[in-house]
């Protein structure tokens, strides 16, 4: 593994490894996690590096320096990912708590509870009480 730029790079095969055996490497494959993905759940790219391409030849700084050149010019993309990524869990997140709330009210008050607690206008509450039985099934799936 690799850290650069608040993003942890796995790599296979394990490039320092194989140079310290002396294993020619022929292609390395990578993938980026952000360093605050401490369990690698969620992958932000993936790549792969080869000689003579990413890298001119199999040494570890020469490695490096291709990761870093990777992950600077894929930083707006790799950004945008992380952002993505906390947009998703926040929705799933709003889903489990109307869910809630569903369970909890119940009936008629729920539209209610809805507008005076959280503000909500008529138009979301149509749409979440609509498309909440739907995220409800994908989180039970999920």
């Amino acid at each position: 593994m690799f850290r650069y730029g608040g993003y942890v790079i796995k790599t296979n095969p394990d490039y320092e490894k194989a140079i310290e055996n002396g294993d020619e490497i022929a292609e390395i494959w990578c993938e980026v996690y952000a360093e605050t993905d401490t369990e690698f759940k969620h992958c932000l790219s993936e790549f792969n590096m080869m000689p003579c391409f990413e890298y001119a030849e199999n040494t570890v700084s020469e490695i490096e320096n291709g990761i870093k050149n990777i992950i600077d010019n894929d930083s707006s993309y790799l950004e945008l990912q992380i952002k993505s990524k906390k947009f998703e869990r926040q929705s799933e997140l709003f889903w489990r708590a109307v869910e809630y709330i569903k369970q909890s009210i119940g009936g008629s008050d729920i539209e209610t509870t809805l507008s005076e607690v959280l503000g909500m206008t008529d138009e979301e509450i149509e749409e979440t009480l609509g498309e909440s039985e739907v995220q409800q099934d994908d989180i039970i799936m999920s």
